[in-house]
Formats: C-alpha cells, structure tokens, sequence
C-alpha cells in the first residue's frame, strides 16, 4: 500500500508539482488553514510569498515550519524564515528544504519591505534554489518576487505578489522553464474575533486558482481557522494558540487523492 502511495504521490509531483510547489508557495501553518491565502500573508514567512508583509512586524520575529506531505515517509518540508525592522525598512532571510535522499529542494531567500506610506507597503525577494535528483547532477538558479499590501480602511486589507517573473529555465533538468505566479487577495474583518479571506492565483501552465478561508479567535489565546483552495478541490484547518511572544499554529491540508499533510508552524517575537 505505501508503495503505490509513493508511485502515485511521484506521478502527480512530476506531472504536476515539480515547479509548483512547494518552492513557489512557502506557507506557514496559518496560512495553510486559511486556504493558502498568501498575497496577505504577513509575519516572518511573507518573506518567501510576499515580502510587503514583513513590514508589519515591529520587532525581530524568528519563524520555524514543518510539513509531512500526505504522510508519506521522508516526504517533508522544513522552513526557517527570520525579519528584523530597521528605522528604514525591514530585512529578512529564510531557508526552505523539501524532500529526502531521492528527490531535493532548496531555496535560499533574502528580502527587504518598506512602507511607502502610512497604509502602503512594498517588498522584494531575492532567491536561490537548488533541485537534486538521486545521483544525478543537481541544477540552480536565481529568481526574485515582489509584492504590496495596501490597507485602505481598518477592515480591509489588500495584496498582490509576483513570483518569478524571469520564468527561470533548468534547461539541464527538464527543458523547461520554472512557472511564474501572480496572486492578488484580499481580507476583511467584521470584528475584532473574525477575518474572511479570498484570492485568486494564476500560475503559469496552470489554470486559476481560487482560495478562501475564514479565521476566528473565540478567545485572546485561540483561534479557529478553516480554508478552500481549488484546483484541485480540497479543504484546510487549524488552530492557533498565542502563548506570551509565541505563536503556535498547527493545520492539516486535506487533499483529495493523496490524503492529508498535517503542519506546524512557531513563531517567536523577541519583544
């Protein structure tokens, strides 16, 4: 059974994944809950999808990620991602890693944010991944993303990011070029305790996708979190404590096919 599990995880990846994910999308448990909503990403890991959310962190925040995708064996994701605020800007450095001894991912992330003004903010990335296959020569190659976020009102809160744009080519891996992805979302708070959150991405070769989620914190130190994404079709959930300077947020994605790929995500902020 955990054989044609793996035959059939690797088919789909090869086919489908191998560029999408997961170095494309870098979420943290919070965000998988809410559907993957990561235009309006903000805290350590925004870094990685859209670097204008690091400007909302008003103190070093350090960040750690782990995913066991559809809990196969070996098949995970770890992440580290850190940002420090200046009087200029803010800066961040992250580290993602997927995979196991057959198959490897790496990306090495640096970016910078800055507000433009009072409810505006911009953010560059700066990447370098790195693909491995068994015993065969591994290839690299620099890209970039940027991204905005725009908060007109106290409710509403918008964003858009672009993932390489340069569709950067691994020409000795498959002949083809990397996707580029452009998102734009949206939130909105009714109350202090709710958030709704939509978005719409497109990935190039790939057909839209749409993705929503809705969190609410029934009490100061818990939320509930629940999400959609389709294409394919499937379901997000989890929670989030709040304990002291720690965020603790763990999620599960519910594919259809492949099963489920539980998460957890910390987040620590030093003051």
């Amino acid at each position: 059974m955990k054989k044609l599990r793996w035959a059939g995880f690797l088919s789909l990846f090869f086919s489908t994944y191998l560029f999408a994910q997961p170095w494309t999308n870098v979420p943290d448990a919070e965000t998988t809950a809410l559907g993957y909503c990561t235009s309006i990403q903000t805290g350590a890991f925004s870094l990685m999808n859209n670097p204008a959310g690091m400007q909302h962190d008003s103190t070093l925040t350090v960040a750690i990620f782990g995913e066991n995708k559809f809990l196969l064996e070996g098949v995970n994701t770890f992440a580290v991602a850190a940002t420090l605020p200046v009087h200029f800007g803010a800066f961040g450095l992250g580290v993602t890693q997927f995979g196991n001894t057959d198959y490897n991912q790496q990306r090495f992330s640096f970016g910078y944010a800055k507000k433009l003004l009072p409810n505006f903010s911009v953010g560059l990335s700066f990447d370098y991944v790195q693909f491995q296959i068994t015993e065969a020569e591994g290839v690299n190659a620099f890209t970039a993303g940027v991204g905005l976020q725009y908060q007109p009102t106290d409710e509403i809160y918008v964003g858009m990011r672009l993932f390489n744009p340069f569709k950067i080519a691994f020409s000795d891996f498959t002949g083809d070029q990397a996707p580029a992805v452009i998102a734009l979302g949206a939130a909105y708070s009714p109350s202090e305790k709710a958030k709704l959150l939509i978005e719409v991405e497109k990935t190039t070769d790939f057909d839209l996708t749409f993705k929503a989620g809705i969190a609410y914190r029934i009490i100061p130190a818990l939320s509930l979190r629940v999400g959609y994404t389709d294409n394919p079709s499937h379901f997000t959930a989890g929670v989030g404590f709040y304990v002291g300077r720690f965020d603790f947020a763990i999620a599960n994605d519910f594919h259809p096919v492949l099963g489920s790929s539980p998460q957890i995500s910390i987040q620590y902020h030093a003051k």
